[in-house]
C-alpha cells in the first residue's frame, strides 16, 4: 500500500504540471500592428472563432486572449475586430493555433506600401494592384520558425 501511494505522488505532480503547462499555453500574447506600427489594442477589441456553425467570442485583455476550446482537427474561420478593423482569416488550420509552447500572434495590415513591405512580403507579386494587405503571424517563442498568414484586397 505505501509503494502505491509513493508511486502515485509523483504521477499526480506530473499530471498536474502538464495541466497547467496545457492552460499556460492557451494564454496567447496578441499584437496589433497598423503599417508597420504596433498600436495599443482598445479594451473593445475582440476575437471570434467560427467552427462547425458554432461562434465564440474571446475578449483581448492586456494584449492577451485566452484561447477558447476548439476541435483540435479542422478549419476554423477566424475574425479580428479592433476597433472599426477587421480582419478575417478563412480557413485556418486549428494545428497552427494549439502548440505546445508560447507563442505571440501578430496582426496587422498595410494601406502603404514602402521597400521595406515589399521585402517583407516578397510572396507578393504585383503591389500596384493591392488596396491592402492584412497577415496573422504566428510568432513561437520556445522552438521553430513560425508561419504567417497573408490576404490581399485587390484595388476594384
Amino acid at each position: 500500500m505505501n509503494k502505491l501511494i509513493i508511486l502515485s505522488i509523483p504521477l499526480l505532480l506530473l499530471m498536474f504540471k502538464m495541466s497547467a503547462y496545457s492552460q499556460e499555453a492557451q494564454n496567447i500574447e496578441v499584437k496589433f500592428v497598423v503599417n508597420g506600427k504596433v498600436k495599443k489594442i482598445k479594451n473593445n477589441s475582440k476575437i471570434l472563432f467560427i467552427q462547425n456553425g458554432d461562434t465564440i467570442e474571446s475578449k483581448i485583455c492586456c494584449s492577451k486572449i485566452d484561447l477558447p476550446n476548439i476541435d483540435s482537427n479542422s478549419v476554423i474561420n477566424v475574425l479580428f475586430l479592433f476597433g472599426k478593423n477587421e480582419l478575417f482569416f478563412a480557413a485556418i488550420s486549428t494545428k497552427k493555433l494549439l502548440l505546445n509552447q508560447k507563442v505571440i500572434w501578430e496582426l496587422g495590415y498595410y494601406r502603404k506600401f514602402g521597400d521595406k513591405e515589399k521585402e517583407e512580403f516578397y510572396q507578393v507579386n504585383d503591389f500596384s494592384q493591392i488596396k491592402e494587405l492584412y497577415y496573422w503571424k504566428f510568432k513561437p517563442q520556445e522552438h521553430g520558425d513560425g508561419t504567417i498568414t497573408l490576404v490581399t484586397v485587390p484595388k476594384n
